[in-house]
């Protein structure tokens, strides 16, 4: 038996970046997907929106959602579905459902519309020629 799901939307706001009792980053995030359907009646093409609750729980990939992701960037997230009770504040039962992304087997991919990956840690400047290097020693 297998429970996967595998969802690429768009942030409406901005992660959340938490720590667990153990000091470990995880990160809750509503990501929307959309389908599209033709109105029978008007013919037009029509948009539906689902909102999904993700929950990131492998500190690598809480990182990289901190590091890269804003509200809006294009996100894919491939983890597992699981469904929870709760009482809300008037003490009624309400029923969750919520993408969970585990450690070591979930994926995250920040696609696009996100921050720049902290450039200057990924790439080193190019090195300038020794001061000293007479041109012509140039191979080109």
């Amino acid at each position: 038996m297998f429970n996967q799901v595998n969802l690429i939307g768009r942030l409406g706001k901005e992660p959340e970046i938490k720590k667990t009792k153990a000091g470990d980053k995880f990160a809750k995030f509503s990501l929307a997907t959309n389908t599209y359907r033709k109105d029978k009646v008007s013919g037009e093409m029509m948009e539906d929106t689902q909102w999904h609750d993700i929950a990131v729980w492998d500190p690598r990939l809480a990182e990289k959602i901190e590091k890269k992701a804003i509200k809006g960037s294009k996100v894919q997230v491939t983890g597992m579905i699981k469904y929870r009770k709760y009482t809300d504040k008037t003490g009624a039962e309400r029923k969750a459902t919520d993408i969970e992304v585990p450690r070591f087997t979930g994926i995250v991919n920040v696609i696009d519309g996100g921050k720049p990956y902290n450039a200057a840690r990924e790439q080193e400047p190019p090195e300038a020629p020794p001061a000293n290097q007479d041109i012509d020693d140039i191979p080109f």
